[in-house]
């Protein structure tokens, strides 16, 4: 039998589109940053999520879209600016919402950018946690030691250290 008896073998359009789909899913999924393995934020430790994120982002070089708003119609190039922001704009987004419980993935899911979803996360958070900073120093600058037993050394050394640690 020679080379021109054998049929060459032929795709159906159906299988080329499903194989370019799975090509098309496997290069984006490569793509996205990475959050399985943070927290999922539910309204404590807002400072070391953002950071977190924040890094992520900083590792695919998309940091700057956190706080970038789309460009505006006029500028030099804006096709292709306004291309490039949508789909790092759509990765930051994902980012952020993977990483949020779900409570608060419910209220900030309807955010169509990144930079509105960042921005209102911080307002909301470092503002809470800045009062219970204060909250925390009030309360360690009224401890006073009553006594100078090995108790009370430790309860004071005890207390002194938490308050350290949560900053």
């Amino acid at each position: 039998m020679s080379s021109e008896d054998v049929p060459a073998p032929t795709t159906t359009p159906a299988l080329a589109s499903s194989s370019s789909s799975i090509a098309a899913a496997l290069t984006t999924a490569k793509n996205l940053p990475d959050v399985s393995k943070i927290e999922p934020f539910n309204g404590e430790h807002f400072k070391r999520w953002q950071d977190k994120i924040h890094d992520i982002l900083d590792v695919h070089n998309l940091a700057e879209y956190l706080t970038l708003s789309p460009p505006e119609e006029g500028c030099e190039d804006f096709d292709n600016k306004t291309k490039t922001w949508t789909a790092n704009n759509k990765i930051c987004r994902y980012t952020i919402l993977s990483a949020l419980s779900s409570n608060l993935y419910d209220i900030y899911y309807t955010y169509k950018y990144a930079y509105e979803i960042w921005n209102l996360l911080s307002k909301n958070y470092i503002i809470e946690e800045a009062g219970s900073q204060q909250y925390f120093i009030g309360d360690f600058l009224h401890f006073r030691m009553v006594d100078n037993d090995e108790h009370n050394l430790y309860t004071y050394f005890t207390v002194y250290y938490l308050i350290t640690s949560y900053f």
